[in-house]
């Protein structure tokens, strides 16, 4: 069974005080942080990791911003039973002759224990290191940020596992700013208050070239349920950038998962 929520689980009035205290500072940050994003122009792609506010799940949330054409041509499926998320063209007619390498991909897999989400193909890596035992660090040690020059996009990863408690990794592999070698940096949580989630983006704002997300994940506000979740950070978002935004709700109990999306451009044809 899951851990008991930090906030709630007290007798003391005095450690109740203490944990109520807690809990506004972590809100008041994670609103500024909601507001940082909504004035951030352009963040690219991003994700965000935690457990909802009842503690009875874990949400993994993914979105996809664009500034090329290429780019905003895309939507996101999701085969449910599978626990599958993945981007697929809105118009395939437009991707013809064009280079899909780092546009069409597994954003989200899942085996019912272990949760991936990531903005690229490097998911597919990830799920099956997992499933072999290994540690986010180690699967994707030979891995590097994306080959678009002049952006050299970050790859950024996120990973929730169900073994004994829920564990939560983060990952981000960027260029160097001195040179053409590969930054990893990885981030492990035995623990996240519920209600709080972790965010990281692609970039941390527009530019040419865009300039790579830098610092420790994000704390932001993964209260109220999965629509609410959904509509708070797509509201976030730069309207005129945002392609398509994923929530995807774990059970903790069970394991078993069930998404919520929404695209800013229909599937044609």
């Amino acid at each position: 069974m899951p851990e008991e929520s930090n906030f709630g689980s007290q007798t003391n009035p005095r450690e109740k005080q203490n944990m109520n205290d807690i809990l506004t500072s972590l809100t008041l940050r994670a609103e500024r942080n909601l507001n940082s994003l909504r004035a951030n122009s352009y963040p690219g792609r991003g994700l965000i990791i935690g457990p909802d506010d009842t503690g009875n799940y874990l949400e993994e949330i993914y979105w996809m911003s664009g500034r090329s054409e290429e780019s905003r041509n895309r939507i996101f499926c999701a085969d449910g039973e599978r626990g599958h998320l993945f981007t697929a063209p809105a118009d395939l007619k437009k991707m013809a002759g064009k280079d899909t390498t780092n546009i069409i991909y597994s954003a989200m897999r899942d085996d019912g224990v272990n949760f991936v989400v990531s903005n690229g193909h490097q998911t597919d890596a990830v799920m099956n290191g997992i499933n072999c035992e290994n540690p986010l660090s180690k699967i994707l040690r030979n891995w590097q940020y994306e080959a678009d020059p002049p952006n050299d996009t970050p790859r950024i990863t996120g990973v929730c596992s169900l073994k004994m408690n829920p564990r939560f990794e983060l990952s981000i592999l960027r260029k160097s700013i001195a040179d053409s070698s590969c930054e990893r940096f990885f981030f492990e949580y035995d623990n996240i208050p519920d209600g709080f989630g972790y965010c990281i983006t692609t970039y941390a704002g527009d530019g040419n070239p865009l300039p790579a997300f830098e610092g420790e994940p994000i704390l932001m506000s993964l209260s109220g349920n999965q629509g609410t979740i959904l509509d708070r950070f797509w509201g976030a978002l730069n309207e005129d950038n945002r392609v398509a935004i994923a929530v995807k709700q774990i059970e903790i109990a069970t394991g078993k998962a069930r998404f919520h999306i929404r695209n800013k451009y229909p599937k044609l044809g």
